[in-house]
């Protein structure tokens, strides 16, 4: 009996040494890369010097970790972008002055995310975030319509409701303002040209979206009520000196006919419209288009000579054509022609003589 006790105690050294080898070959060491994020309060907004490219408030550290295989493949399935293999929280404390500089030591939270996992940490760099901290700061802002090129067309400035709104704004970026009293002015033309000849009394909502002063800003409320009346829809305008021009068709004859007109000042017109207050520029001769269409039925008549017949004694009869007139630019595509119909007289006549065929003259 006593012999079978002393073999026994002598087999419990070797039976640990063999159960710590074993433990020992079934782990391994792993250097990777994880994120730690600063988090704060929702008035405070946390950057860490040496931030992630899409993350200001996080910072990549590397790591070197050590334990069994299947702790590291189970880890290895929580990789990310960036090669990063998993993240973790750290909050900020709330008293921290925005603009100066701040450290915090994150050995003791990467250490217990380590050890969630079946791991233990054997470094880490770096040890410590430097970082700042910005607070955001809500400021009274006073809304500004600005009707642009309508303003003349309006029986005074347009009225906004509320006439102020509440801006969330970063204090770091208040420091970069010239003047805190600068208002949010609010681009309000393109509203205005949609509306213009609908009625005119108008009224509608606006976003006020997120920038002022070319700073990023959440605004309370967002959205604003612009309200005014339209002085004038239109402002009218007589264009002059516009070139009239013939459309006729592709094949013309124009080596056997010539037009001639009964009065050589219908060869320019004028045109008299109403263009929609807020249009960049009154528009010129250069930018419509006047032409008379010219078919065949102004033709004469052909003679036959077989038949005996002989060209007609009298002279081609005129014929009154109407003017048309075109804005082929989008600029102008509201203007309003309110000119009475124009007509011109003009004729076809046999060319006596041999000039080479014009080109076609088209609208």
């Amino acid at each position: 009996m006593k012999r079978q006790v002393q073999l026994i105690l002598a087999t419990i050294p070797l039976a640990a040494l063999i159960w710590v080898y074993a433990d020992q070959t079934g782990q391994q060491s792993q250097s990777i890369r994880i994120a730690v994020h600063l988090t704060a309060p929702p008035d405070i907004v946390p950057e860490a010097d040496e931030h992630l490219p899409d993350a200001p408030e996080a910072l990549a550290v590397q790591i070197e970790v050590r334990g069994p295989k299947l702790a590291l493949s189970r880890m290895e399935s929580e990789k990310g972008p960036h090669g990063i293999y998993f993240e973790l929280s750290v909050p900020v404390a709330e008293d921290l002055t925005p603009g100066r500089p701040h450290s915090l030591d994150i050995t003791g939270p990467v250490t217990a995310a380590v050890h969630e996992r079946g791991l233990q940490l054997r470094s880490l760099s770096p040890s410590s975030i430097a970082y700042q901290v910005d607070r955001y700061q809500e400021i009274e802002v006073e809304v500004v319509p600005d009707p642009g090129s309508f303003n003349d067309a309006l029986e005074g400035p347009p009225a906004v409701e509320p006439k102020s709104v509440k801006a969330r704004v970063l204090q770091g970026d208040l420091l970069k303002l010239a003047s805190r009293d600068e208002p949010l002015h609010l681009a309000i033309a393109d509203e205005l040209k949609a509306r213009l000849g609908q009625s005119a009394q108008f009224s509608f909502d606006l976003p006020l979206g997120s920038q002022w002063q070319r700073i990023s800003a959440q605004f309370r409320p967002k959205t604003v009520r612009i309200s005014g009346r339209f002085k004038q829809a239109y402002d009218a305008q007589t264009i002059s000196l516009i070139p009239l021009r013939v459309a006729v068709r592709w094949d013309w004859p124009h080596d056997k006919y010539l037009l001639q007109w009964a009065d050589e000042l219908d060869r320019t017109q004028k045109i008299d419209v109403q263009v929609p207050v807020g249009t960049g520029r009154a528009p010129t001769f250069n930018d419509v288009i006047a032409y008379v269409m010219v078919d065949d039925d102004l033709l004469p008549p052909e003679t036959s000579p077989e038949a005996g017949s002989v060209p007609p004694a009298h002279e081609p009869s005129w014929h009154s054509l109407e003017v048309h007139f075109h804005f082929p630019s989008q600029e102008f595509k509201d203007v309003k022609i309110v000119s009475p119909p124009r007509t011109v007289k003009l004729r076809v006549v046999k060319r006596t003589d041999k000039a080479e065929p014009r080109p076609t003259s088209r609208p």
